[in-house]
């Protein structure tokens, strides 16, 4: 899922996005991971809509690094690890 809003608060405008994200391992269909992230980026006082976009773009950004980042500390050394023993093959 993710939500994309233009939020005003205290006098200030601000892009905000949240996503939501699950890593599925395809040999079983399970969720080996989860996770949420939401980042705000503020849009200053524009109507300009090419200034939005390029905040919600932003705001995407750091949002979609966040994921990341909690996917890797998460799963990261052990799926790193899995990839290294399929490359050395068998012994």
């Amino acid at each position: 899922m993710h939500v994309t809003d233009e939020v005003d608060r205290d006098g200030q405008v601000f892009a905000a996005v949240r996503l939501d994200a699950r890593l599925v391992r395809t040999s079983d269909d399970s969720t080996i991971w989860l996770g949420s992230a939401r980042a705000e980026v503020p849009v200053g006082r524009t109507t300009d809509m090419t200034v939005v976009v390029d905040s919600l773009s932003s705001a995407a950004t750091r949002a979609v690094a966040t994921l990341a980042r909690d996917a890797m500390s998460t799963v990261g050394g052990s799926a790193g690890a899995q990839t290294s023993a399929r490359r050395a093959g068998p012994r």
